[in-house]
C-alpha cells in the first residue's frame, strides 16, 4: 500500500494540475520551498529586529510568484487571515 504524498507535495501537485501553478516538477518545487523556509529561519535568527509576520508574508508572496501567480494574486493570498484563526 503506497503512502500518500506529504501535504506540501500534494498541494503542489494539485496547484500544477489545476493550472494555478506553473507546470514544473513538484518535487523540485518542494525542494525550492524547503530552501526558502530554511532561509527565512536563518534571516529571523540573524535579524531579530525584523517584523517576522511581514517577512514571512513577503517570502510567501515571492514563493507564490515563483510558482506562477501574478504579483497581485500572490499579495492577496498572503494577506488573507489564516484559516481557523479568526
Amino acid at each position: 500500500m503506497a503512502c500518500p504524498p506529504p501535504r506540501a507535495l500534494r498541494d503542489l501537485q494539485c496547484g500544477i494540475a489545476s493550472g494555478r501553478f506553473a507546470g514544473t516538477d513538484p518535487t523540485t518545487a518542494l525542494s525550492a520551498l524547503g530552501g526558502t523556509l530554511l532561509s527565512l529561519v536563518a534571516l529571523r535568527l540573524a535579524r531579530p529586529d525584523l517584523d517576522g509576520d511581514e517577512a514571512a508574508s513577503d517570502m510567501a508572496a515571492m514563493v507564490l510568484r515563483m510558482l506562477g501567480l501574478s504579483a497581485d494574486d500572490a499579495h492577496e493570498v498572503t494577506r488573507r487571515p489564516l484559516p481557523g484563526l479568526d
